[in-house]
């Protein structure tokens, strides 16, 4: 469908207005909510569509197809990335974009500090603890094809320091080790220290069961600039470190010159990266500015040197994958100028100002395509888990002043095609993933600290179907019954 249409028929009223009032208003009575007007339950509602609306939108133009669809785009982009199946691990910080960083080329994993919650194994090792990620490794073992998960701690590159709200109360409560002091190098040493190997060895077992040899790592760490969206590479080594924001600051004007004319001048999407309409536009140019980078010597010689100086270990395929996430990321600081973002300079993503919450069991939380708006999105191992960090998230948008009401996702992701039949036919089929919602969404709202911010009208939390494809939002359901 063209940008045109697909904007053009997401501006007709929502058909989520009715469902989600009505929601609300047993919500509301089931909770008892204090001083809950119908001008203020109104409120509520509005800001609940606006998410939903938004994130549908972006859900169609991810569907869209075509010379100018995005489909399109997707496919080049695998096709540049490689074979070998690319996962990106980081925190639940909403400065963290999914959707730019990771477009929809690689899985995302997101858990308060990019800490997985690992569990033990019977060889006296551990173990990634959430059924859905290790059946994921499994998957792509059984495809036999290489994995590369990143690692990603993240910092300000303006401030100068961490700003990871996890790591800040690891360090506040005691929890890491004595005189640290760099707690984003003390981020990635627990990435290579632990993590990295756990999930090797886990992924190496399954992969040598498949006549395989076992591959050196299936993972790296790095560092993600939240302030310029750049990614660095051996972080705290000196000359030795990489940084996608340098890289394009060095060849700034030799790539003005060779590409300014039908890609735009360095910074050229400044002011509408993150809008919704200018998605489609956004991400051709990044196709194009990629592969340009990519094939012209001039601009991957760097990268490609550094790449074979430093990581001889990954297996070509993984190292084609790394390759293809520097050049893109690379490609999105040109055009948004982000690479040059200096104090005082403000973007959508620059500072915490997350406006709403998700959280799944299975994977997929709304939001993560979002490009307007931050969200504290995460995959959670098991529902205490879940809880846990949703208290986090609370605290943290309590010490930016977000806006409230907090309206948090509790969703869990079906095929559409499943959902639509099950409307039609009132199969059975949907009922271990509304099953599932349900339980999630039921220990929310009987937690006691959470339960308390319902009460005081700070918190809404909404139950939702996702399309495990798009991210769009399929259905509200009701689940208000059972509190």
């Amino acid at each position: 469908m063209p940008l045109s249409e697909v904007i053009k028929e997401k501006s007709t009223p929502s058909p989520f207005k009715e469902s989600v009032g009505a929601y609300l208003g047993h919500f509301s009575q089931a909770l008892q909510i204090k001083d809950m007007s119908q001008e203020r339950l109104n409120q509520y509602a509005d800001k609940v569509v606006r998410i939903i609306d938004r994130n549908n939108k972006i859900a169609d133009l991810l569907e869209s197809q075509g010379p100018d669809g995005y489909k399109q785009i997707v496919g080049e982009e695998i096709k540049m990335k490689g074979d070998a199946k690319l996962g990106f691990v980081y925190c639940i910080d909403g400065r963290i974009p999914t959707i730019f960083l990771a477009g929809r080329f690689a899985n995302v994993w997101e858990e308060p500090a990019g800490l997985i919650t690992l569990k033990n194994a019977e060889d006296g090792g551990k173990l990634p603890k959430s059924t859905l990620l290790q059946q994921a490794l499994h998957e792509v073992a059984r495809e036999k094809r290489d994995v590369l998960e990143i690692f990603f701690a993240h910092t300000s590159t303006i401030e100068g320091k961490n700003t990871c709200g996890y790591m800040n109360k690891l360090q506040k409560d005691g929890d890491l080790p004595e005189g640290t002091t760099d707690l984003t190098a003390e981020n990635l040493r627990q990435y290579e220290e632990e993590y990295i190997p756990a999930v090797t060895k886990f992924y190496n077992r399954k992969r040598v069961k498949e006549n395989m040899e076992p591959l050196s790592r299936v993972g790296i760490s790095a560092v993600y600039e939240t302030d310029r969206m750049g990614i660095v590479l051996n972080y705290g080594e000196g000359e030795n470190q990489f940084s996608t924001s340098n890289y394009i600051n060095e060849n700034r004007e030799a790539l003005e010159y060779y590409v300014s004319e039908h890609l735009g001048t360095f910074g050229g999407m400044s002011k509408d990266f993150t809008e919704p309409e200018q998605f489609i536009r956004l991400s051709t140019r990044l196709l194009e500015l990629t592969k340009f980078m990519m094939g012209n010597k001039k601009f991957s010689e760097q990268i490609d040197y550094y790449l074979a100086r430093n990581y001889s270990d990954l297996s070509p395929s993984q190292i084609q994958a790394l390759r293809f996430t520097l050049f893109r990321t690379s490609a999105l600081q040109y055009l948004t100028g982000l690479s040059m973002t200096q104090s005082g300079d403000e973007h959508t993503f620059t500072h915490h100002n997350e406006d709403y919450l998700s959280i799944s069991l299975a994977g997929k939380p709304v939001g993560r395509f979002d490009p307007k708006e931050q969200v504290f999105a995460s995959n959670s191992s098991d529902t205490q888990t879940a809880i846990s960090e949703v208290r986090l998230k609370l605290g943290l948008m309590d010490s930016h002043n977000a806006k409230k009401p907090y309206i948090l996702f509790v969703s869990n992701p079906v095929r559409k095609a499943t959902f639509e039949k099950y409307i039609e036919t009132e199969s059975e089929t949907i009922n271990q993933d509304l099953a599932l919602d349900s339980s999630l969404y039921q220990r929310m709202v009987e937690d006691s600290v959470l339960k308390t911010r319902i009460k005081d009208g700070d918190l809404v939390v909404v139950p939702v179907l996702v399309d495990q494809n798009t991210g769009e939002i399929l259905h509200v359901p009701d689940f208000t019954d059972a509190i």
